[in-house]
């Protein structure tokens, strides 16, 4: 019995969706991404974020790719849209903040696709 718990584990394991190949940025950057694409919509008190990440590697200039995918409401009344992002995470010099700029998001489907293309290539999903 104790040979079958750890094999069927395993091939639960392999059954499920990969996940994305970032990472989800440190804790003290995560509120630097939302806000600076909060700032980016009309309505920013009807936004929740879905799988926010961050490339493993850095650009020439130091930043981190960062992409997801942020639901929100234009006005009260609508549906939530899903829309994805990317924006480049510059880390500071010193302190827990940082910058979040070069935003780019999704609302029509060639720049969703674009944002998906920008963000395989720097290996996030």
């Amino acid at each position: 019995m104790r040979m079958i718990l750890p094999f069927i584990a395993l091939a639960w394991i392999g059954t499920q969706p990969a996940l994305a190949a970032g990472t989800t940025p440190p804790g003290p950057w995560l509120p630097v991404v939302k806000d600076a694409i909060r700032q980016k919509l009309n309505n920013p008190e009807y936004v929740t974020f879905k799988r926010v990440f961050f490339a493993n590697n850095k650009t020439d200039d130091g930043a981190f790719p960062v992409c997801g995918f942020v639901n929100f409401k234009q006005k009260k009344a609508e549906h939530a849209a899903k829309q994805s992002f990317f924006g480049l995470l510059t880390p500071p010099a010193s302190g827990k903040a940082g910058t979040f700029a070069s935003i780019q998001l999704g609302e029509t489907t060639d720049q969703a696709n674009e944002i998906a293309t920008i963000c395989k290539n720097y290996g996030v999903y």
